[in-house]
């Protein structure tokens, strides 16, 4: 999509507060900055009305991210869905594992954004949120083979100590 087209969709938008928002993501009106704090993980797809659509890149993937838009957006929360998941689901991790790799919070979910929404939030923290906690799931999955690998190499608990500080750098 070249500029003039964004630029005529953008205008199409009647929701004043989220064509502000792709206005200075998209088209850089912030000080010629994109607002996303790594704008260059980010690609969005499209955008209407009721959607926002994008690819956002992590360390290890990349992921299809739509955030669904309500009428009374920004009063009310958006739907943010993870290549056709609800993202609420991502979050339900058991804080065993949030504990094993340094984060103390007892839900992931009561930590988000979309929890504690506000007219203060917007598109770009929940972008920014959605890559924090892919990466946190990441950060998990790598504990979790490392811990069984660390196992198998020490032949069960052998040096217990040495595996913890060999963990803690996960």
């Amino acid at each position: 999509m070249n500029s003039q087209d964004m630029v005529e969709k953008i205008n199409s938008i009647q929701n004043r507060r989220l064509k502000k928002e792709l206005e200075f993501h998209l088209l850089g009106k912030w000080k010629n900055k994109p607002i996303f704090k790594n704008a260059n993980q980010l690609q969005i797809i499209d955008f209407d009305n009721k959607k926002v659509e994008f690819f956002l890149k992590t360390s290890t993937k990349e992921v299809f991210v739509s955030i669904k838009i309500n009428k009374s957006y920004p009063w009310r929360t958006p739907t943010v869905y993870l290549n056709d998941m609800p993202y609420d689901k991502i979050l339900h991790v058991p804080p065993k594992f949030l504990r094993n790799i340094g984060i103390y919070y007892e839900c992931m979910c009561c930590e988000s954004i979309l929890c504690h929404w506000g007219l203060k939030c917007d598109l770009c923290n929940v972008m920014d949120e959605v890559r924090d906690n892919l990466e946190i799931r990441t950060r998990i999955v790598h504990y979790i083979f490392c811990e069984k690998w660390l196992k198998k190499l020490f032949k069960g608990d052998a040096f217990p100590h040495l595996q913890k500080h060999i963990l803690t750098f996960i």
